[in-house]
């Protein structure tokens, strides 16, 4: 499932095996097209016509806009059938596992799976295989760009967030530790280039500096939440648009206003459903994916302040409308969206890291005190070294 921007007026939204544009200019929403197994993970190309989705039934498949400058030639699809015209099948490859995150980048679109590697595969040529460019231990449940396309950042289940160059993804520039669960979701903060923002299974929010340092930390779990986990964060230059399990809405948490580098107080938006996905469009509506509702797609209005409410633009409330006659209620398992309670580290998977933990002290203990010894050991001296005596009866045989 997916909410993205696709150029400056439409959205492309990926829910279930649908494809549709969304258009808050016109209040046009339209089918696109239908896959024949459920869209994990999509992405738009930096160029402004063209969509990569990633299947559960393992394909990689990219769409471009037909009457654009470099439409491409139509590619032989079995995963996919197109509702409009105007649209072509670049490409449909197989990929070897299912997939978990994806971004794009340029040309490339660069696709984590559920082993914890990451391959980068071109979107221009088909032809050329995926490149592994770096992989993690366990499994990668999200991908970002820095602002300044230089760097990827990798959210895994081992509570880490990592930043890597790009495209030379093996070169690790550092790593933000401080999560006490799986990392859900990564995000830049947009033109502050050394600022990133990770939500968790913790239930925090936390803001860090690319180089790995934690800034500022906000807690989710309340009273009337107490087991709430991140799902999703969404940040722009002034606020964090998060959803978590448990919460029937979504969190913005400001930026303070005296430099960026600390929260302010959070503010909820209570929407009485269960928001699946978020996305922030250019012109500040607040889109939201919920579950199990008649109107799946809700967008809001947010004030300076934070303060938010459902859009009345007429041409918004139209899209809604016409989205929620084509896709009807959504669900968790129809838009892939993954269990956080089943990839939450069990007592023994915890057993496990804390018994190699209590082997490394002991290890590291008995290294540092096999040094002290060596240290602590008096100094003796062998003396003068005695001069070999000479062998008499070589010495009478040889007269």
């Amino acid at each position: 499932m997916a909410l993205m921007m696709l150029g400056r007026e439409e959205l492309a939204v990926a829910a279930g095996t649908k494809l549709l544009l969304v258009s808050p200019r016109t209040g046009v929403a339209e089918l696109l097209a239908e896959t024949t197994s459920p869209i994990v993970v999509a992405a738009t190309t930096e160029q402004p016509d063209g969509i990569v989705l990633a299947l559960e039934g393992k394909k990689l498949i990219v769409l471009r806009r037909a009457d654009s400058e470099t439409p491409g030639t139509p590619a032989a699809a079995s995963s996919i059938t197109l509702a409009l015209d105007s649209w072509l099948v670049l490409s449909e490859r197989a990929i070897s596992k299912r997939p978990t995150a994806m971004t794009t980048c340029a040309q490339d679109a660069i696709v984590a799976d559920k082993t914890g590697e990451i391959y980068r595969f071109s979107v221009t040529e088909p032809q050329r295989e995926g490149e592994l460019i770096a992989g993690h231990v366990s499994m990668v449940l999200d991908l970002a760009m820095s602002s300044e396309r230089d760097r990827i950042i990798s959210a895994d289940r081992d509570d880490r967030v990592r930043v890597s160059r790009y495209p030379r993804a093996w070169n690790i520039e550092s790593f933000c530790f401080g999560h006490k669960e799986f990392v859900t979701s990564v995000c830049a903060v947009p033109h502050v280039d050394p600022l990133l923002v990770s939500g968790s299974g913790d239930g925090t929010v936390r803001l860090w500096e690319a180089a790995g340092q934690q800034l500022d930390i906000v807690d989710l779990r309340t009273a009337t939440a107490p087991n709430a986990m991140v799902r999703q964060v969404c940040v722009t230059a002034h606020y964090v648009a998060v959803i978590a399990t448990r919460i029937q809405g979504v969190v913005l948490v400001p930026f303070d206003r005296k430099g960026g580098r600390k929260f302010a107080a959070p503010v909820t938006v209570a929407l009485n459903a269960t928001p699946a996905r978020i996305f922030v469009d250019p012109t500040g509506h607040l889109w939201v994916l919920v579950l199990n509702d008649t109107m799946p797609l809700r967008v809001l209005t947010v004030g300076e302040a934070c303060d938010a409410q459902e859009a009345s633009d007429e041409t918004i409330c139209a899209c809604v409308q016409k989205f929620a006659g084509l896709v009807g209620p959504l669900t968790a398992q129809a838009l892939c969206a993954i269990n956080l309670s089943e990839i939450t580290k069990t007592a023994a998977d915890r057993g496990a890291e804390s018994y190699f933990a209590r082997k490394e002290e002991r290890l590291k203990g008995k290294e540092a005190a096999g040094q002290k010894r060596g240290e602590d050991k008096p100094h003796v001296s062998a003396g003068p070294t005695k001069r070999a005596r000479p062998d008499n009866k070589a010495q009478g045989k040889k007269q």
